[in-house]
């Protein structure tokens, strides 16, 4: 056999299996309750938000449509605004953690607006709000 057609590694030569450290599981659910709000905000929206405006609210499909889209606009020009704004911040707690800190009322607050829209308003009041 010429030496184009040998074979790389010689059949003696077993590879060696690296392990891996393990993480424990209290750490794997300590890192899944931290990520719990976010999902639970993500999930709601993303999977209940539409079926909600136009069930809930009866807001016309085409309304509900346009301002779940509206707001996803919004976040591809805001989104790299507030990340450029946080980049070039400079604070005692850090680059980032004032503005989450400063968010989390409003935030919350809007949340529950989301889920709220008063009475009496029509379809254009509920789209608007």
């Amino acid at each position: 056999m010429s030496s184009a057609l040998a074979p790389l590694s010689s059949p003696s030569v077993s590879p060696k299996v690296v392990s891996r450290p393990q993480l424990p599981l209290l750490v794997k659910l300590s890192y899944g309750v931290g990520d719990l709000a976010v999902a639970i905000r993500l999930t709601a929206v993303r999977d209940f938000l539409l079926f909600f405006y136009t069930n809930v609210v009866m807001l016309n499909p085409s309304l509900a449509g346009l301002a779940l889209a509206i707001g996803r606009l919004w976040d591809g020009v805001n989104d790299p605004l507030v990340g450029y704004l946080s980049d070039s911040t400079t604070s005692r707690f850090g680059r980032r953690r004032l503005y989450l800190l400063v968010s989390v009322l409003p935030l919350g607050v809007c949340f529950y607006l989301l889920w709220s829209p008063p009475l009496g308003l029509g379809a254009m009041g509920n789209f608007v709000f």
